[in-house]
C-alpha cells in the first residue's frame, strides 16, 4: 500500500504567519509543529498552528514541486 503525500499550509494566529511543507502523516505533522519538536523550525515561534489548506499528491516529486512553487509565488 502506498502512502499518501499531501502538501499543507499552517496558519498561526498568534504569529500571523504561514507555513508551507509536505508529509505523509498531516496530523502528525501538526502535533509535532505544535509541540515544538522541530527546534530548527520557524513553526517554534507558536503552539497554535492550525491547517489552512492542503492538497493530496500523487508522488512525493509532485509534492516537492508544488511545496516549493508555493514557496516562490510568497516571495514574490
Amino acid at each position: 500500500m502506498m502512502n499518501r503525500i499531501v502538501v499543507y499550509i499552517l496558519y498561526s494566529k498568534t504569529t500571523d504567519s504561514f507555513y508551507v511543507g509536505q508529509t505523509e502523516d498531516l496530523d502528525r505533522r501538526l502535533d509535532w509543529h505544535n509541540s515544538g519538536v522541530f527546534k530548527a523550525s520557524s513553526t517554534k515561534i507558536a503552539h497554535d498552528w492550525e491547517v489552512f489548506w492542503c492538497l493530496e499528491c500523487v508522488t512525493r516529486t509532485q509534492a516537492l514541486k508544488i511545496e516549493q512553487h508555493i514557496k516562490n509565488m510568497r516571495s514574490r
